[in-house]
């Protein structure tokens, strides 16, 4: 049995999840590098962050973490692949498999920090979607999400920084 929270939590989320991915597949990442090999990597990184390569865990298509499979090479060779796996890494503090992918990401969140900006300045201009107040919440989150460098959902709480004892 959900609770009400977890209900909000779980599509929160979601639309996290989805926001970030659909800023991965934008054209600013086609030229993102993927290197000789690393599609292993991106293959091992793949089965350590909470979402997988793409949204459906999130979006409850798939439930339990990812597998890599042999079918999914061509996904892990993609750059849009690499960005949103290093972007999940990035928000679950995961350990990155090579020290290029640390330089990576730095690039990968400056971009989408500004992205994401362009993308909730276009979605309120968009006559059809009428700047739906949620639609603008949630990227406030996504917002909120990257500059914390915590994932959705996380309570507030535990983003505080605590003193050590003497």
């Amino acid at each position: 049995q959900l609770q009400p929270y977890e209900v909000a939590v779980n599509i929160e989320v979601a639309a996290v999840a989805h926001i970030l991915y659909s800023l991965s597949q934008t054209h600013e990442f086609d030229e993102h590098p993927v290197r000789h090999n690393e599609e292993e990597h991106n293959a091992e990184l793949s089965e350590q962050v909470p979402w997988g390569p793409d949204t459906s865990i999130p979006l409850g298509k798939k439930t339990g973490p990812y597998r890599f499979s042999p079918i999914d090479e061509d996904l892990m060779a993609s750059p849009h692949t690499k960005c949103f796996l290093l972007l999940q890494a990035y928000l679950a503090k995961v350990k990155l498999p090579v020290t290029d992918y640390v330089t990576d990401t730095r690039s990968v969140t400056d971009q989408i920090l500004r992205l994401l900006a362009a993308m909730q300045y276009v979605s309120l201009d968009d006559a059809s979607v009428g700047g739906s107040f949620d639609l603008m919440c949630m990227f406030a989150i996504a917002r909120q999400v990257v500059q914390s460098k915590s994932m959705p959902g996380t309570n507030p709480l535990e983003k505080i920084a605590l003193p050590k004892d003497a």
